[in-house]
């Protein structure tokens, strides 16, 4: 038996994780396809068809559209930006979440069940240090 800590990796963390794991996947999930899909008619609202047809920067076009300038590109890579550095956070935190659940089970050695001020930091560093060799071997290996 896996309980819903084993089925859902960050679940431990959460109050009543029967009820709101499900509930933040399934809002998160519908919340994220309503932004896309606002998103992308907007941009089909704002752009002509002959100018998304060949835009290599389709928001950015979006943005200049909207406020005219060419200071779109500036701002959709500043949200860019942070958006990629929001989701490198969760994802590095949730990805150090899973050796230290399988080490709850037994199933990881103990090490990674070592948490500091609620953090697996032994996830955490082995996540990141593995996440780094693959992007610079994946940098380096075509060269």
């Amino acid at each position: 038996y896996l309980g819903v800590e084993s089925a859902a990796v960050s679940a431990g963390e959460v109050r009543d994780p029967a009820r709101n794991v499900g509930r933040a996947t399934i809002l998160g999930t519908a919340g994220a396809a309503a932004v896309y899909l606002l998103g992308t008619l907007s941009v089909f609202g704002l752009v002509p068809h002959d100018e998304l047809a060949a835009s290599e920067a389709p928001f950015t076009d979006a943005v200049n559209a909207m406020f005219g300038g060419t200071w779109g590109g500036t701002l959709v890579a500043c949200a860019a930006v942070i958006s990629m550095l929001g989701a490198l956070n969760g994802w590095t935190l949730l990805s150090a979440q899973t050796p230290y659940a399988a080490a709850r089970d037994g199933l990881f050695p103990k090490v990674f069940e070592t948490k500091k001020r609620g953090v697996p930091v032994v996830g955490v560093v082995v996540t990141v240090a593995l996440a780094s060799g693959l992007t610079v071997y994946n940098y380096t290996a075509g060269s």
